[in-house]
């Protein structure tokens, strides 16, 4: 566990967005490995009673885990995947051809604090895993994730306890109580910071934290 710390502390400008070259490639392929049992289980119980033909967003969708399953399980009319990495979003092209041919998916170059595709009150449900720790200044993404949430609309991210004690650079928003009080000020309703749990067979750790916009 230490030397998975220090190597994430040394590529961990490439965790927030993977590059082209040798360490854009060790990122990605460590988080394959740790987002693909937990973006499954996130939504799974994030999402359990999401109604169909709803409008999804999701920040960081990296290797597609939680697209995939959005798209084949929860019969969304549309959903909008934003990703900063070109690596990601490369792969992405190639994954969802299709989907991305019938207007189903939409992969968007944009960072998360301007979210100008989306009118607001135009998404019903928003996720993100392990993309929380990097939004900075948090308040000016919340703002944004509020404009475009429906009224009663969802909003959840997985988090790790793990990236508590990584490089405070780039992993900004580990103190989850914060972020709770944070989503409060911002216009959230019933926000809570879930315990911890574990997805896949390898037992991997971490907690979703979740909210909702109320009224206007």
């Amino acid at each position: 566990m230490q030397l998975g710390k220090l190597i994430i502390n040394a590529l961990a400008s490439n965790f927030r967005a993977p590059g082209s070259g040798i360490r854009g490639w060790i990122s990605m392929r460590m988080m394959k490995k740790l987002n693909a049992d937990k973006s499954v289980d996130a939504i799974r119980t994030a999402f359990g009673e999401s109604l169909p033909n709803k409008v999804w967003l999701e920040l960081g969708p990296g290797h597609g885990f939680a697209t995939e399953y959005i798209l084949n399980y929860k019969q969304p009319s549309k959903v909008h995947g934003v990703d900063i990495s070109e690596a990601f979003r490369s792969g992405l092209r190639a994954k969802f051809v299709a989907e991305i041919e019938n207007g189903r998916f939409e992969i968007h170059d944009k960072d998360a604090n301007n979210l100008s595709f989306a009118d607001g009150g135009s998404i019903d449900y928003l996720f993100g895993l392990n993309v929380l720790y990097f939004l900075d200044p948090l308040t000016e993404y919340l703002t944004e994730f509020h404009r475009v949430l429906a009224v009663d609309g969802r909003m959840a991210f997985g988090v790790s306890d793990a990236a508590i004690d990584l490089n405070k650079s780039y992993f900004v928003n580990t103190d989850w109580q914060l972020c709770r009080r944070l989503m409060e000020e911002a216009g959230f309703l019933d926000v809570v910071v879930g315990d911890e749990r574990q997805a896949g067979k390898d037992n991997q750790t971490y907690r979703i934290i979740t909210a909702r916009k109320g009224l206007e």
